[in-house]
């Protein structure tokens, strides 16, 4: 009843009960989504990018804009009906056949609603409105889903004003309209989930999908991963619940449709295997006489495995230290290990290789491939949501073979590092590296030559909590560059950034770095020589042989 006075009637309250109702569905479903969901249910994100420090608060601020355009249009549709200039109606509890009627206008909302998000959406990527009101929404590459409804108050009564239009094409009941709308409200925030939810975007011909299918995906109906690509690339996928105005109108990602088959054909192998370690695990605890056997793991077909270098020699068991040249695409739960499925066997190899030197020496022997620039993957690979902060490491080397380091000023033992630094929202890894370098050394005669494929990490002793920032991330993960110095040590100046970092620099071989640099780095720099090693001999010594 508390709620019941807080929230105010369904309708007919006027603007601010609209406006309360609204903000308490959104912003309670958004905390739900984002914060709640993730941590009770084992979620699996569609995502490639993880969300930019601060987004979360931003996207909830910029919500309030559009959560006031609509309340103000769902007074202008009070205001209709009571003036009888509309074919809303009142009364309750229906017949079973006003019922009826009911469940078949929720269908044709949904048609109309689709249609109308699809071409105003497209209206809203027209470059004028773009630039000046859609590219406020587009801010959030990885959305949460408190980016719903972070748009531009002008994109907003755009958006809204179908339900103002369809009061005047058949009889809806004025409740219906505001209890489809609110549902709608979270609909806008479930696709920006950056998780599936469902195997489509809920609605009435979902459910039925739902009844049908079960969890497979319906190729009539949106997923979240429908959307989430949208923000990934914006010419394609302007549809809100069903798929057929993209596919008719040509605007649907080529890959969209092999992306949503092999992300639920993974979901059921791996709930196939956690249910059939629950099983073993039950049947462990019946009869304690019988061990314990591991569930074994689904054989990885052909389109989730992906080969990064050189595989085993015959002879050589696919274990943990022939991991990393095997990248198997995600497959676990929320739990999983801190990269995301996607590279978790690479971060297993690389914490091993901490420890042995014979993986260590493996690593060495077969380095993943490195790649130019030009073609250098800048794409975050999947994790959990604000577990690492994401930053760019600088290996610079000279003509003479040696490499770049500095003795940190914050250690008291006086280890010593390359350059490395954060990734600023928005900001490509390469022009990172490259502002990391002047800020950090003051360096102007670098270039980028090479970069490590994927992304390396490490693990904090304790969490850290950035000044200003309300995460405590567990880490950092890194795009590595490989950068060739051709001037001279006059140029370098530690001390004269605005935070110098460094009490002194110097120029080391490569592979002495590791054992110099802090405890928790060392897998990430043991990784770093692996790859840029060999590189920067080959250099070198192409650089000799053309002097000579």
């Amino acid at each position: 009843m508390a709620l019941g006075a807080l929230l105010g009637p369904l309708y007919g309250g006027g603007f601010w009960v609209a406006l309360r109702q609204l903000a308490a569905v959104y912003y309670l479903a958004g905390f739900v989504l984002h914060y709640v969901a993730p941590r009770m249910f084992p979620v699996r994100t569609v995502q490639v990018a993880q969300p930019r420090k601060g987004q979360v608060a931003w996207e909830a601020t910029y919500s309030i804009g559009a959560l006031l355009v609509k309340a103000g249009v769902w007074t202008i549709v009070e205001q209709l009906y009571a003036s009888g200039r509309s074919k809303l109606y009142t009364g309750w509890p229906p017949t079973a056949q006003q019922a009826g009627y009911m469940v078949l206008s929720i269908v044709a909302l949904d048609y109309l609603h689709d249609a109308w998000f699809y071409w105003t959406h497209r209206l809203l990527h027209w470059k004028p409105l773009y630039r000046h009101i859609h590219a406020m929404h587009h801010q959030s590459t990885a959305p949460t889903p408190f980016a719903g409804y972070s748009f531009h108050v002008v994109e907003a009564v755009i958006v809204f004003a179908n339900e103002v239009l369809v009061c005047f094409l058949f009889p809806i009941h004025l409740g219906l309209h505001r209890v489809y709308h609110l549902f709608t409200t979270i609909i806008h925030e479930g696709g920006h989930a950056g998780y599936e939810i469902a195997p489509f975007i809920p609605s009435v011909e979902s459910l039925v999908a739902l009844l049908l299918l079960g969890r497979r995906p319906c190729a009539a109906l949106n997923t979240v991963r429908h959307h989430d690509m949208h923000h990934r690339y914006p010419p394609y996928h302007f549809s809100l619940y069903m798929t057929h105005w993209d596919r008719w109108c040509g605007t649907e990602h080529p890959k969209y449709r092999s992306d949503v088959s092999q992300h639920f054909m993974e979901a059921d192998s791996s709930s196939k295997a956690a249910a059939a370690g629950a099983a073993a695990a039950r049947q462990s605890s019946r009869d304690p006489s019988t061990p314990m056997q591991p569930a074994a793991a689904p054989a990885p077909s052909r389109a989730t495995v992906a080969w990064f270098g050189p595989r085993p020699a015959a002879g050589i068991r696919a274990g943990p230290l022939a991991k990393p040249w095997c990248i198997q695409a995600a497959a676990g739960s929320s739990h999983s290990s801190s990269p995301g499925s996607s590279d978790a066997a690479a971060a297993a190899a690389a914490g091993a290789a901490r420890h042995s030197p014979a993986a260590a020496a493996m690593a060495a022997a077969h380095p993943p491939p490195l790649m130019k620039p030009e073609g250098a993957s800048n794409i975050l690979p999947i994790r959990e949501l604000n577990e690492f902060r994401r930053g760019v490491g600088l290996c610079i080397y000279r003509r003479d073979g040696l490499v770049f380091a500095a003795r940190r000023l914050d250690d008291p033992q006086g280890s010593w590092q390359m350059p490395q630094g954060g990734i600023d929202p928005l900001e490509n890894p390469m022009r990172a590296a490259l502002r990391e370098l002047h800020e950090e050394t003051s360096i102007q005669s670098a270039r980028i030559v090479a970069s490590i494929d994927h992304w390396l990490e490490y693990t904090f002793p304790t969490r850290v909590r950035e000044p200003g920032s309300i995460l405590k991330y567990r880490g950092q993960t890194q795009k590595w560059f490989l950068l060739e110095f051709s001037g001279s040590d006059d140029e370098i100046d530690i001390a004269g950034c605005s935070h110098p970092e460094f009490s002194e620099f110097g120029w080391r071989p490569l592979d002495s770095l590791p054992a110099g640099v802090v405890h928790f780095k060392q897998g990430v720099y043991s990784q770093v020589a692996a790859h840029f090693g060999p590189e920067i001999a080959r250099r070198c010594g192409a650089a000799v042989r053309m002097r000579a």
